[in-house]
């Protein structure tokens, strides 16, 4: 896995677990 693919993917965990939190406030 490239630098670029596991940044990119670590994004998306990271947007993934924002929109959890928010969901999990609401």
């Amino acid at each position: 896995m490239s630098d670029a693919e596991r940044d990119k993917l670590y994004s998306g965990w990271q947007r993934a677990i924002k929109a959890t939190q928010v969901f999990a406030h609401d």
